[in-house]
């Protein structure tokens, strides 16, 4: 049994540790515990990450899901397939801006027409090969494209040029391209006023030329000559 003295050394001892606080009353000798309040820890969260992700990532958008795969095609793959995916916007063009600059637009190439072309030509040979080249492949468009090419009082020595680079043929066939549509020889019948169709009726007429009225004569069957007749009242026989 240990002494009163030994218990008091135990005491003192215990009341250095701060276990307790220590009384004396006359033989008496008493031990007070000091009660310790445990420590509280902040509860962890069933699900930490998702914790985390909430407070962290709150001011982001909803992640959409990918719709499930329909389960008569392939089964169950749906369960799998329907988890939530990120979705990647595209950058904004602004974040581009400071390293790629202003691009532009590229135009497609541009391909040059007869008119751009005919607008170049300087020299009546020039003229006169794209005449003949009107004449040879009937073309009235590009034909009316040179008469407004050398149309007005700055180009007279012009025209006079090109109409000496031109054998008289070509200068005629010219003329009726471009004012009537027609060449010469081009078979022709009358489709015009009925009171004068009587003598043309079931004719075949062949132009033949034209004159400062841009009236067309034209020859009948018999070597004879029609009178002068507007360009409409003539129909191109195919």
């Amino acid at each position: 049994r240990p002494t009163a003295q030994t218990v008091r050394e135990w005491f003192s001892e215990l009341q250095e540790m701060k276990y307790g606080e220590v009384t004396t009353v006359k033989k008496s000798v008493s031990f007070t515990l000091i009660t310790v309040p445990t420590p509280t820890y902040p509860t962890i969260a069933s699900n930490p990450d998702t914790e985390r992700l909430k407070v962290s990532h709150s001011s982001l958008k909803p992640i959409p899901t990918v719709p499930t795969v329909n389960d008569a095609d392939c089964g169950n793959c749906g369960i799998t397939v329907g988890i939530g995916i990120p979705h990647s916007e595209p950058l904004s063009s602004k974040a581009l801006d400071p390293t790629v600059g202003y691009v532009g637009y590229i135009s497609p190439p541009f391909e040059k027409t007869e008119n751009l072309l005919l607008s170049y030509l300087t020299e009546p040979e020039e003229f006169a090969e794209q005449i003949r080249k009107a004449i040879a492949n009937f073309d009235r468009p590009l034909a009316l494209e040179i008469e407004e090419a050398l149309k007005g009082k700055a180009k007279a020595k012009l025209r006079d040029e090109v109409k000496d680079a031109l054998a008289p043929s070509e200068t005629k066939n010219f003329k009726l391209l471009a004012k009537a549509g027609f060449l010469r020889g081009t078979r022709v019948k009358y489709v015009g006023d009925s009171k004068y169709a009587e003598q043309y009726e079931g004719l075949e007429l062949k132009v033949h030329s034209m004159d400062e009225y841009f009236e067309i004569a034209c020859l009948k069957p018999d070597g004879s000559f029609t009178t002068w007749l507007k360009p409409e009242e003539l129909e191109a026989i195919s």
